[in-house]
C-alpha cells in the first residue's frame, strides 16, 4: 500500500519530517508514482532552470565492478537560497536484466541547507524517470512547433509511458507511436497507454514511423545510433535520452548536425556520445549550443531544419523536483 515510512526516529513521536528537527520520512516508489505526475513538474522545473538561486556542483561517477559485470554510482548534490540541499544517490547496473532487477536505483535524500539535518528522501529512481520526463516535456515546449501532435517514442522502458504523459501535458498528442527492439514490449506499453487514455499504437517499421513525426523521443541504451537524421521530416523535435556515457548513442551525425540543439547541462557534451563524437568531427559547435537554462531565460539556439533537446540529467532538476513532491506529499496527506 503507497504509504510514508518514518525511517530516521528521535524524540519527538509528533515530528512529521518536514520540520528539520527529528523524524525523516521517506516516500516510497508508489507513493510518488501515486502523488505525483509528470506533467505537474513542468512549471517547477520551468521556475528552476530561470533561476540563479539553485547551486550545482560538480557530480561524480564511478565504475563498479563485481563479478565482472560493469556498475556505475553517480552522485548528484544541489542546494538553494530556500534552504534545503538535495544528494541523488543513482546506480547503473546494466547486468540486472539478467537478475530480473532494474538496471537504474537510487535514493534521492533532502537535507536542511541551514542546519544539516536530514529531513526527507524518496525512491530516487521513480523521482529520476518524472523529472526526466518533466524536462523533456519543458524542452518541447520552448522548442517543438505548438501544432506538433504525432509523436514516436523509441523504447519500451520505465521512462517511456512518462514522457507520453509529460508530452501530452503540454501538447495536444493526437498519435502515439511506439517502437522497441522487443515488438511484444511494444504492444504490451501500447495497450497500457490506450487504457490511460492516449492514442497509442505499436509500430514496427522504425524508419517510417520517424518520417512521418512530429515529435521522436529517443529513451534506449543504445551503443550506436537507432535514428539517422535522413528520417527526420523538416520541423521535427527530437528528445535524446539515453546515451549519457561516451560509449552509448542514440543519433547519427546527420541527426546531430541537423538540429537546433540544447542540452540540459553542459556537462552533456563531455559525457554523452551524441555529442562527443560530432563535436570531434566537428559537425556541431559547442559554442552554439544553449543550455536549457538559457532557453527559459530567452536564449535561442542555432537554427537547424530540426530542434533538438539531449539531456543526461542534473541535480538542478533533481532537487526541484524533490521539492515539488514534498509540496504535494503535504497536501496529500
Amino acid at each position: 500500500m503507497p504509504c510514508f515510512f518514518v525511517i530516521y526516529g528521535g524524540a519527538n513521536p509528533r515530528s512529521n519530517g518536514f520540520d528539520g528537527n527529528i523524524g525523516m520520512l521517506f516516500i516510497d516508489s508508489a507513493t510518488l508514482e501515486r502523488i505525483v505526475r509528470p506533467g505537474d513538474l513542468v512549471a517547477p522545473l520551468r521556475a528552476a532552470f530561470a533561476s540563479n538561486s539553485i547551486f550545482v556542483p560538480p557530480r561524480t561517477q564511478h565504475s563498479v565492478s563485481t563479478d565482472d559485470l560493469p556498475g556505475t554510482l553517480l552522485i548528484k548534490p544541489a542546494w538553494s537560497v530556500s534552504g534545503r540541499l538535495g544528494v541523488k544517490l543513482a546506480t547503473f547496473f546494466p547486468g540486472n536484466s539478467s537478475r530480473s532487477l532494474p538496471s537504474v536505483n537510487g535514493l534521492y535524500v533532502l537535507f536542511s541547507a541551514v542546519t544539516g539535518v536530514p529531513e526527507l528522501s524518496m525512491d530516487g529512481a521513480v523521482l529520476t524517470t518524472l523529472r526526466t520526463a518533466a524536462v523533456s516535456a519543458l524542452a518541447l515546449d520552448l522548442l517543438a512547433p505548438p501544432d506538433a501532435s504525432r509523436m514516436l517514442i523509441v523504447g519500451t522502458g520505465a521512462l517511456a509511458p512518462k514522457f507520453a504523459q509529460a508530452h501530452a501535458s503540454v501538447r495536444a498528442i493526437r498519435e502515439l507511436l511506439i517502437w522497441g527492439r522487443t515488438p511484444e514490449k511494444a504492444v504490451v506499453l501500447a495497450e497500457r497507454l490506450r487504457r490511460e487514455g492516449h492514442p497509442a499504437a505499436p509500430v514496427t517499421d522504425l524508419a517510417a514511423a520517424a518520417r512521418c513525426a512530429d515529435i521522436v523521443s529517443c529513451m534506449t541504451l543504445s551503443s550506436t545510433p537507432v535514428i539517422r537524421g535522413e528520417w527526420l521530416k523538416d520541423g521535427a523535435h527530437l528528445d535524446l535520452v539515453g546515451s549519457f556515457r561516451p560509449d552509448m548513442r542514440e543519433a547519427d551525425d546527420q541527426a546531430i548536425a541537423a538540429g537546433g540543439l540544447v542540452v540540459d547541462t553542459d556537462v552533456a557534451n563531455e559525457e554523452s556520445g551524441d555529442l562527443i563524437e560530432p563535436l570531434r568531427a566537428g559537425y556541431i559547435d559547442r559554442r552554439t549550443i544553449p543550455d536549457l537554462g538559457a532557453v527559459v531565460r530567452g536564449a535561442k539556439p542555432r537554427k537547424g531544419r530540426i530542434t533538438i533537446f539531449k539531456s543526461v540529467g542534473t541535480a538542478l532538476s533533481d532537487l526541484a523536483a524533490a521539492e515539488a513532491v514534498v509540496a504535494r506529499s503535504k497536501d496529500s496527506r
